[in-house]
């Protein structure tokens, strides 16, 4: 464990205000499950903050920001199964603002790993548009200002079982920003076809590697050596960031992947590995989907054993309802740095 990054966490009770309709997958106990999964763990809380205007409008159209934020406490459906509750729009607006947080701090240290425990999710929101459960794009804001602020190869790399149309449409003319896609087709939103690789000056930046269903671990870890692997080392990122939903998960009510947690922490590690190779060993992950509250937390326990900062899992499931997660950040996490 000696060699093991230094871990840090970017979470915030204010986003268990984003609050859709009883019963809708992307639930508030999705995060109070997850924070679960961190109990015993070191870590370092890299404190939440908003998103300025400006760091909004870095991937989404001025018009589309200006309509969203004018929807602060209000309570609707924006785009289909894509809700708006009174705290919704100010969660987004915390979500991406901490998601820059975190990769402005992991960005300092070498050697660093950072978690963005933040909802709403993003990765379905285009520069115009809500959908997908997501109001903004945190990833996409996220590299957004890494290039702003210097770099001029930026990685994100999309596990989550539904493809990000939102993030390939923001990046998709971007040579900067690479966006390497994994999801299970067909499936939700209907796009990540092999074909889409960019276009003018990011043609060849998007490689979208769709999977059959029921493919399972193994069909996974074949995709990633054949071509997810050699293709992140060869565009040489100076940063790597991960899309990190877990509904690829056997036990998700979404789809039909049937990963095992063991997916999971192979590949973090794998990324781990190239991330020590090519960018000081910095490493992060934004949540997006995974709804399966059990799922959750074995797989995001499972990523944080394949980074070598957990070696056993906890005793799981959660319980949706328990004291001990419900309403509290474990306290390694509640101060921030």
């Amino acid at each position: 464990m000696s060699h093991s990054p230094s871990l840090y966490v970017v979470d915030d009770l204010r986003f268990d205000a984003h609050v859709p309709p009883a019963a809708h997958a992307d639930s508030p106990l999705r995060l109070q499950a997850m924070r679960a999964a961190f109990e015993g763990v070191v870590a370092t809380r890299v404190a939440a903050r908003e998103a300025d205007k400006c760091e909004l409008e870095s991937v989404h159209e001025e018009g589309y920001v200006e309509r969203v934020l004018a929807l602060r406490g209000e309570g609707m459906e924006l785009a289909p199964e894509t809700f708006v509750s009174p705290g919704s729009v100010d969660a987004a607006v915390l979500a991406v603002g901490s998601c820059i947080a975190l990769v402005e701090r992991v960005q300092s240290a070498p050697n660093s790993v950072g978690f963005a425990l933040v909802r709403p999710p993003g990765h379905h929101a285009t520069a115009n548009s809500a959908g997908g459960f997501c109001l903004f794009n945190n990833v996409a804001a996220a590299a957004s200002f890494l290039v702003a602020n210097g770099l001029k190869r930026v990685a994100i790399v999309d596990w989550d079982v539904h493809h990000g149309n939102g993030t390939q449409d923001i990046f998709y003319r971007d040579a900067s920003v690479f966006y390497i896609s994994v999801h299970q087709q067909p499936c939700f939103p209907g796009t990540g076809f092999a074909h889409e690789t960019g276009q003018d000056a990011g043609a060849g930046t998007t490689l979208n590697l769709p999977m059959e269903p029921y493919g399972g671990d193994d069909a996974c870890m074949a995709i990633w050596e054949q071509k997810l692997l050699p293709t992140l080392r060869a565009f040489a990122p100076e940063a790597i960031l991960v899309s990190a939903g877990y509904d690829a998960s056997e036990r998700d009510p979404l789809a039909e992947m049937r990963f095992t947690p063991a997916a999971y922490a192979w590949m973090a590690a794998q990324l781990w590995l190239i991330a020590k190779d090519l960018t000081g060993g910095r490493l992060s992950f934004v949540l997006e989907g995974g709804y399966d509250l059990e799922a959750l937390q074995r797989g995001l326990r499972a990523t944080l054993a394949g980074l070598g900062l957990v070696q056993s899992e906890p005793d799981f499931p959660f319980a949706a309802g328990e004291s001990r997660a419900t309403h509290e950040i474990p306290q390694i996490l509640r101060n921030p740095e």
